[in-house]
């Protein structure tokens, strides 16, 4: 009997450390379900030599196993060959998450990469005058360990920046992840100002976002003379 197991992910790789990926395996046998089934969901090196296990559970009356998995910064692996067992650092690696039916000895796997968790702050202006430049600022890091504070600046990167979702532009971080740029708004009211990364190699996506009033400048009242006659003299007054 042909045996297919498929495997759906969510969301797509590439993930990040901490965050929560929904995982559902579908396991038949010529398109019918496969109840009660044993299905093992582990992550694997790339060489296939060392292997950690996610979860192990039996499928449903619908051929289905599930489970949700909450990306560690660190997990313990098995080498296949010697059982010799050692932690690995998740983040910055590329690796398989597999799907394996144990008794029908068959499987599945994806390839995925795990990121650092990245992030973008947004500073700009409350109160803007429109037509007039004014700058966007912030900056972007990156955890680089499980603890918040081991933030790290992410240096030369470009951040697009957004007006009511239309591109305006983008700025470059600098040494320490800094960035800056001026923009103007054209138009008067509320507008929303959005910074993006979009993710670049093991740093993960991230975007931040600032809402502003845009004015426009009062205008300038030209002084007018009128004449006033008084006495056969001729007086000039402003108004």
């Amino acid at each position: 009997m042909a045996t297919n197991v498929a495997m759906t992910v969510s969301p797509q790789p590439p993930w990040k450390a901490g965050q929560t990926i929904s995982i559902k395996v579908t396991v038949t046998q010529n398109g019918t379900p496969v109840y009660n089934t044993p299905v093992a969901i582990a992550l694997v090196t790339t060489d296939e030599k060392w292997s950690s296990s996610i979860y192990l559970g039996s499928t449903n009356a619908y051929g289905v196993v599930s489970t949700n998995w909450t990306i560690e910064w660190s997990r313990e692996f098995q080498h296949a060959d010697t059982g010799e067992t050692n932690w690995f650092m998740l983040p910055c690696n590329t690796w398989y998450l597999t799907a394996v039916a144990i008794f029908l000895l068959a499987g599945t796997r994806i390839k995925c990469q795990i990121a650092y968790p990245t992030e973008i702050t947004v500073s700009a202006p409350s109160t803007v005058r429109a037509g007039e430049p004014f700058t966007v600022s912030g900056r972007l890091t990156y955890q680089a360990a499980m603890d918040p504070s081991s933030r790290q600046p992410l240096a030369y990167r470009n951040v697009k920046i957004y007006v009511d979702d239309r591109y305006v532009g983008y700025a470059t971080t600098d040494y320490n992840g800094y960035y800056s740029k001026q923009i103007k708004i054209d138009s008067s009211g509320t507008h929303t100002i959005e910074v993006v990364f979009p993710g670049e190699g093991f740093s993960s996506t991230a975007q931040a976002v600032k809402t502003l009033l845009a004015e426009w400048t009062p205008s300038k009242i030209a002084a007018i003379t009128l004449p006033i006659i008084f006495g056969g003299l001729t007086l000039w007054r402003l108004r």
